[in-house]
């Protein structure tokens, strides 16, 4: 980890390894806690090296770690804009696997400034020698971006054009509408058609309506096993012969009746509420005896024996 102290405090990341500085227009390195300190007393701050005059809005830049990570981004386009090898221009996976970890070590020793001179050294012996196979992948990897954008702009355009048509159609519904209802306010008008008739129209295109949206019922069908099923056949491989489910054709359905304002609604007992409640239970799966032992075995879980 490299050291920075503050040009002002004095302070550095030996001492305090949480401080965060910020580089000043006069590219001197400024802890944020003197930065704050100075600008809230004064509208802006002194360099103590060259004297500059700094304010808070314009005089700070990033802060480190928004300098470290541009500068790393920087190194790591250049360096594989030319140290472009593919996963094709090798023999073997392991000799590619193997040139993806040089790369990614050049990229480290360049970042942190670890033996520098060798590391450059070593990427222009590299451009030199495989200039060709550069600018082949540089020309490959230009294609591939046009081709991606070409699909990207395709995509764009088609989703445009089914938002136009969308609203298209919206407009087009919007203006049928207005258009029914002045007719129907013009027919009103000049007695063409009187209040009486547009009302029973208006029901009979809504039950119309109501009809074609509401779901299907289907009935469920009950089945029946066939006769040849329950004969009686001393052998086994005739007990598994025509057992198939066979629909039972003359069954009749019928919905229920619905219940309308004019039908009274039924005021149970304790006694018939109790009754339905149980039956409901049997319905479930469940049994008085259950219940009873189920409650029981919670009541006595809570105990401690001693």
């Amino acid at each position: 980890m490299v050291n920075e102290s503050c040009a002002l405090c004095k302070l550095s990341t030996f001492t305090n390894p949480n401080l965060k500085f910020k580089t000043a227009s006069c590219s001197h390195r400024f802890c944020e806690s003197c930065i704050n300190r100075a600008t809230i007393t004064s509208k802006a701050m002194t360099c103590p090296i060259c004297k500059s005059s700094l304010t808070q809005k314009a005089g700070f830049g990033k802060s480190a770690e928004d300098v470290n990570y541009e500068r790393e981004v920087k190194i790591r386009k250049e360096i594989l804009n030319d140290l472009n090898k593919r996963k094709e221009d090798f023999k073997t996976l392991r000799e590619y696997n193997d040139y993806l970890e040089e790369v990614e070590d050049i990229i480290y020793n360049l970042v942190n400034s670890i033996d520098i001179e060798a590391t450059t050294e070593k990427v222009n012996n590299y451009r030199r020698e495989n200039e060709e196979i550069t600018i082949r992948n540089r020309s490959k990897k230009a294609e591939f971006e046009r081709e991606m954008k070409g699909k990207e702009d395709t995509q764009k355009r088609e989703a445009l054009e089914r938002l136009r048509l969308h609203k298209l159609e919206e407009e087009r519904l919007q203006q049928e509408k207005i258009q029914q209802k002045e007719e129907m306010l013009d027919n009103l008008a000049s007695g063409k058609i009187s209040a009486a008739s547009l009302k029973e129209k208006q029901m009979e295109k809504h039950t119309s309506m109501t009809k074609t949206n509401a779901p299907v019922t289907k009935p469920i069908l009950s089945y029946v096993p066939s006769a040849s099923s329950t004969s009686n056949n001393n052998n086994n491989n005739n007990l598994y012969q025509n057992t198939k489910a066979q629909p039972n054709q003359s069954a009749s359905f019928s919905l229920p009746k619905p219940m309308t304002a004019k039908e009274p609604v039924k005021n149970y007992s304790e006694e018939e509420l109790a009754e339905r409640a149980k039956k409901a239970f049997k319905a479930g799966g469940w049994t008085d005896q259950f219940i009873s032992k189920r409650a029981m075995e919670e009541a006595f879980n809570c105990l401690v024996l001693q």
